[in-house]
């Protein structure tokens, strides 16, 4: 049995012996050895690697297919044996996105470089250049180190990263919350917008409408032509728009001064360019971040020296106020002695809390990335009644298509601001001490604080603080929507181009009410009962649209970098507003418009300012070696306010550099490591000033007939 079994195994081994052989005979055994290889593996492929932004081949980058890794050599490629089709490519390198292909034989593959840092790079809105290859004067702060000095008003802060930004208090408001500080970064040259301007008829017209809004920039400019223009991720807004910002959301500040700097902005940089970079959603993992704060305010009053009750009544009496009034002083003896002595600077004035939160929540990666945030600041003034609200909303979404980013930012801002009712910390300064601001009987405030008689004449003094406990009130209140769609395309070979569009719309209001029984109108005869009492409003309403295109180009050939920037863009405002003044109140509660008897004014009156204004620019700049720069900027302007005579303003500007921390002999050390000698030349202008003054204006006379 087991003899016939492995002679059968013999002869079927004897069999297929004899087909193996007559197959390898007639050519059979070496196709299937080829057809053994699946079609779905290439044998060799080569993966090259270059710049997006300027073409250049890129060494040491790091490329994955599958387990197989290797990088790129000095020609910028790296070769793979024995890779399956339907395998994919991942090319990755320091300061680059991470790119991934399906692989191919021959395969490029380009990468686009990640966001630049802070330190390195400047970016002033139109274009983006290293510090180093930059000969202009500009001071880049990081939101962080701003939070460092004030983390209430960046102005503020900023004022100590740049000596050359001045903002200034005026004493007369101290630190109220709802007065912007005049700010200047290249001095005072230009006339004040209170400098009158008479016409040929003798009408005289002091501002450039009724109550502008105050997300108005043009009308900002007039009434202080010396500050500069701000810029808020590259879209023009006013001062108030900025300060009402969270600082939390601030990524960077740049401040742009000399020609050099501002030329390629024409006649808005006259006076300098600050620029607000807000931060951009973090990339990752899903973000929440809450941050808040509690704000105390309390009033400095150590620089007011005033004398008591005792002293002051010696004072009166020894410079002879009571030479003809012996009764006058008697009673005020008599409040010195009964123990009167008010602190009438305290009672205006309070320790106010107030509260600040931030929430943001982001996330997303190079190809998506999105965000929300939230902010809330409650600002409590010193003075009794003076607050600000302020609530901001932002949403933002990034997304990357192939070689375009496109990115689109919404915000929305509501303010509600009040003013004290109890008025100018200055009329309390004025008071006597031995005066008595509460009635002796019922407790309440008094309306009259002293009364008497003077050579048949009836002298009152009236208790600035009884005010205060009327329905008198200074409110403003305006809400802002904008949105921002930026498009970024890296076409390849040094060439980007960057396209954006902005509109913004803001509407304010503004209440004022003085009750009749207020203290201004408490001499006013009988007959003039109706017209006591006066309720003033306004609304305004501003539009602004602004687009822009620009076109840039980056070449490093060697020891030779070159930039190239093109763009233009343009721009419009509108600026209407519409204010009623009306009269006759009898009531110190019923405090609104439906109960005023009449107009205290013939009628209402109203403005209305359109501006527009285009403008292109070119800028070259050439560096050699990372040591020796030279930048050229030229640009042309047409504006509505320009007269028909000069509708074109050109500005330039030249300017050179010298990186010595660059040079060999430099050796960066603990106290010195940077080292730049720069200089430059140009010539920038400003539009703050009236937009009529330009053109020929005509009046309509409605009080009278042709």
């Amino acid at each position: 049995m087991r003899h016939s079994l492995l002679c059968s195994i013999i002869c079927i081994c004897v069999l297929c012996s004899s087909l193996v052989s007559e197959a390898a005979t007639n050519g059979y055994f070496q196709k299937t050895q080829k057809d053994s290889i699946p079609s779905r593996v290439i044998l060799k492929t080569r993966i090259t690697i270059k710049d997006l932004s300027d073409g250049n081949a890129m060494d040491s980058v790091l490329v994955t297919i599958g387990s197989k890794k290797g990088y790129t050599n000095n020609s910028g490629y790296v070769e793979f044996d024995s890779i399956l089709k339907e395998s994919i490519v991942t090319a990755s390198s320091n300061g680059y996105l991470v790119s991934s292909k399906k692989v191919k034989p021959e395969l490029t593959i380009r990468l686009a470089k990640r966001e630049s840092s802070l330190e390195a790079n400047y970016q002033n809105g139109l274009y983006e250049r290293p510090l180093e290859h930059f000969s202009g004067a500009a001071t880049v702060v990081s939101g962080t180190d701003l939070k460092k000095i004030n983390t209430q008003n960046f102005v503020e802060a900023l004022k100590y990263y740049a000596p050359s930004l001045i903002a200034t208090r005026d004493n007369k408001f101290g630190d109220d919350p709802n007065v912007i500080p005049p700010v200047k970064v290249r001095g005072a040259y230009n006339f004040p917008a209170s400098a009158t301007i008479a016409s040929g008829s003798g009408v005289v017209a002091t501002g450039v409408q009724i109550d502008p809004s105050k997300g108005d920039f043009v009308a900002s400019g007039v009434a202080n032509p010396n500050q500069p223009v701000f810029l808020l991720n590259g879209v023009q807004v006013a001062l108030q728009t900025v300060l009402d910002i969270d600082m939390n959301h601030i990524e960077r500040v740049i401040i742009l001064k000399d020609a050099a700097a501002v030329s390629q902005y024409g006649v808005r940089g006259g006076n300098g360019v600050v620029l607000i970079q807000s931060k951009k959603p973090q990339k990752g993992i899903f973000n929440i971040t809450y941050s808040g704060q509690v704000q105390i305010a309390s009033p400095d009053l150590s620089s007011y020296k005033v004398l008591n009750a005792s002293d002051k009544l010696q004072l009166e009496q020894s410079a002879g106020l009571f030479a003809n009034n012996a009764s006058l002083y008697q009673s005020r003896l008599y409040q010195v002695n009964k123990g009167t002595n008010t602190d009438w600077l305290a009672l205006p004035t309070r320790t106010a809390i107030g509260t600040k939160h931030y929430l943001s929540l982001d996330g997303g990666d190079d190809d998506l990335n999105y965000g929300l945030n939230f902010s809330f600041n409650d600002v409590e003034g010193v003075m009794k009644g003076s607050q600000r609200k302020t609530v901001n909303f932002g949403g933002f979404v990034s997304t990357r298509i192939n070689n375009t980013v496109i990115t689109n930012y919404l915000t929305y801002s509501k303010v509600d601001a009040a003013n004290s009712p109890y008025g100018s910390i200055a009329d309390y300064a004025r008071q006597n001490p031995y005066w008595n601001p509460y009635d002796s009987s019922t407790g309440l405030m008094t309306k009259i604080l002293e009364e008497y008689t003077y050579q048949g004449n009836t002298v009152k003094f009236y208790n600035p603080a009884y005010n205060g406990t009327l329905s008198t009130s200074d409110e403003r209140a305006y809400s802002r929507i904008n949105n921002l769609t930026n498009i970024d395309w890296t076409i390849g070979n040094g060439f980007r181009l960057n396209g954006r569009f902005s509109i913004s719309k803001q509407s304010d209001v503004v209440d004022v009410f003085l009750p009749p029984g207020h203290t201004i109108y408490a001499d006013y005869s009988p007959n003039d009962f109706f017209r006591k009492g006066k309720y003033n409003q306004s609304a305004s309403d501003f539009i602004s649209l602004e687009g822009g295109l620009n076109l840039h180009y980056m070449k490093k050939k060697d020891r030779h970098l070159f930039y190239a920037s093109a763009g233009i863009s343009a721009m419009e405002t509108k600026s209407e507003s519409v204010g009623l003044e009306l009269a006759g109140f009898v009531s110190n509660k019923l405090s609104d418009l439906a109960f005023g008897s009449a107009y205290s004014t013939s009628r209402p009156a109203t403005g209305k300012m359109i501006s527009r204004l285009a403008s292109g620019y070119g800028n070259f700049t050439y560096s050699f070696d990372n040591r020796y720069q030279v930048e050229v900027t030229g640009n042309a302007d047409q504006s509505s306010q320009f007269g028909k005579n000069n509708t074109t303003e050109p500005h330039w500007s030249v300017g050179a550099s010298w990186n010595l921390h660059q040079e060999n002999f430099f050796h960066a050390n603990d106290i010195l490591n940077q080292l730049r000698v720069r200089g430059s030349i140009g010539m920038a202008g400003n539009q703050f000033f009236q937009s009529y003054l330009g053109n020929s204006f005509y009046n309509y006379y409605t009080d009278r007939e042709y």
